[in-house]
């Protein structure tokens, strides 16, 4: 027969908090609770204030204990908010942050001091966590408090104003208040200051740009919407929450640019048309930028810059029959164009398709409409309108491909095309390349060869050259 093993049992006798000795525990925890919120921390011990609490949740006191958290923290808050509720003047802000401060600075400790009732009883009874909790607390008595709330707005609204019309104020401020209203939920930044906030800066900007657009030309009326957006910007980064940035934004664009467009485009004397004859690439860029912020904006700039293409085009009709020595002068102003447009091609348009199509079309159409075989007009201007929109839309690969496929389809529209840069071929290399540099040559032929490429009937261009020269130009196309 076996050892009998000998085991030791557990200590099967429950230790039982009474009533009494939960009161007092719970006493204890509210004074400290007290202290905490009265500064004075000096005496208090924080592993006997856990130890404490963690006794009343493992002896089912856990309720009493959670209550008279809320009991407390609510009386500590209801006297706050009648502090700020007396408080005058401008001091009002000043002071719901510095009560701020203090309530968040005590609800951490007290976080920490309950940490084991987060941990356990919380989950059990689904109730707020403690540092939660302190946050409601915070905004159904001071936040909600019906004098607190009217103030707090409208002195927030007054600072942004303020600020707004270039005068100096408490920034620090602003932002502390801010993220305050943000800490305590997005919804509470929504209502308390956020809605308020949009409406007054929409009434705002739709005087702003009342004023500005009676007295400003439309170059400089983009430069003010443009800074507008820049300053909203400035403010997200020093004292509004990121999330309004988008609001803020849509407001300004609504109110600035989209309620004016076609005004702004058809301005007299500074408007679309005036910066396209102008070649006023900045603020076509401006005007490019802002207006692909609203719905049609860019749909407007196409519909009236391919209206005064057309109209231009039917005006060199005209104007460019009356040339003398044409070929050379058509050769040359080819090159001139090409080597404008392609200027405008790498700094602008930012890869706009939509722009390529409709500048495309507009020439081709134009052309089926006006331009007989024998006319060379069509195609100097096109290249003209080519500089002004790239330099505005950003080195737009898709439209460079169009435009050159227009220029070609201008080029070999005149028969005569193969025999005009023959000739000019012919006039460079015989006079005026003598005398000067090696690279100028090389450039002036460079330039050549772009129009060369673009020639359907090369061997017309062979047949009227000069064979000497024409083996010159050729061995430099190789």
């Amino acid at each position: 027969m076996g050892k009998k093993s000998f085991v030791i049992e557990a200590y099967k006798h429950r230790v039982v908090m009474d009533a009494d000795y939960a009161d007092k525990t719970w006493n204890i925890l509210e004074h400290a609770i007290h202290d905490l919120y009265n500064h004075n921390v000096r005496n208090i011990s924080f592993e006997e204030l856990y130890r404490n609490a963690y006794n009343m949740v493992v002896h089912k006191f856990g309720e009493k204990l959670y209550s008279g958290l809320v009991a407390t923290t609510t009386s500590h808050l209801k006297e706050i908010a009648r502090s700020l509720e007396a408080t005058e003047g401008s001091s009002f802000l000043e002071e719901l942050n510095r009560k701020w401060n203090d309530h968040n600075k005590a609800l951490r400790m007290i976080n920490d001091i309950l940490m084991y009732v987060d941990k356990t009883y919380i989950p059990q009874t689904k109730k707020t966590h403690i540092y939660e909790l302190g946050l409601n607390l915070w905004t159904e008595n001071v936040i909600y408090s019906k004098q607190i709330r009217t103030r707090l707005s409208n002195m927030l609204l007054e600072l942004v104003c303020k600020e707004r019309a270039g005068e100096d104020v408490n920034i620090e401020l602003i932002k502390n208040i801010t993220k305050m209203l943000m800490d305590l939920g997005s919804s509470v930044y929504e209502q308390e200051f956020e809605t308020s906030f949009l409406q007054v800066s929409a009434e705002f900007y739709r005087a702003e740009s009342q004023k500005f657009i009676e007295c400003c030309d439309c170059g400089d009326y983009l430069k003010k919407v443009e800074r507008c957006l820049n300053e909203e910007t400035d403010r997200m980064c020093h004292y509004l929450d990121p999330s309004t940035e988008k609001k803020i934004t849509s407001v300004i664009e609504k109110e600035m640019i989209e309620n004016h467009m076609l005004r702004l485009i058809h301005m007299e004397n500074s408007g679309l048309v005036n910066m396209l004859c102008g070649d006023k690439y900045e603020d076509l860029g401006r005007m490019y930028n802002l207006f692909r912020r609203v719905t049609n904006g860019l749909s407007k700039i196409r519909e009236v810059t391919t209206s005064h293409i057309r109209e231009s085009l039917k005006q060199l009709l005209t104007d460019l029959e009356r040339l003398d020595d044409i070929h050379v002068e058509f050769v040359q102003r080819l090159l001139d164009e090409k080597d404008k447009y392609d200027k405008i091609i790498s700094l602008g348009f930012n890869e706009d398709i939509t722009f390529q199509n409709a500048f495309n079309s507009s020439f081709e159409s134009f052309s089926d409409e006006y331009i007989s075989a024998e006319t060379i007009s069509g195609v100097n201007e096109k290249y003209e309108y080519e500089k002004i929109i790239n330099l505005e839309f950003r080195n737009n690969n898709f439209f460079q491909n169009a435009l050159n496929s227009s220029f070609e389809f201008f080029i070999n529209l005149n028969p005569c095309s193969p025999e005009y840069i023959s000739l000019f071929v012919d006039d460079k290399l015989r006079k005026e390349l003598k005398g000067v540099s090696e690279d100028d040559v090389e450039i002036t032929l460079e330039n050549v060869t772009t129009l060369f490429r673009y020639l359907q009937e090369k061997d017309m261009f062979e047949k009227n050259s000069n064979p000497r020269l024409l083996r010159s130009f050729f061995h430099f196309t190789c």
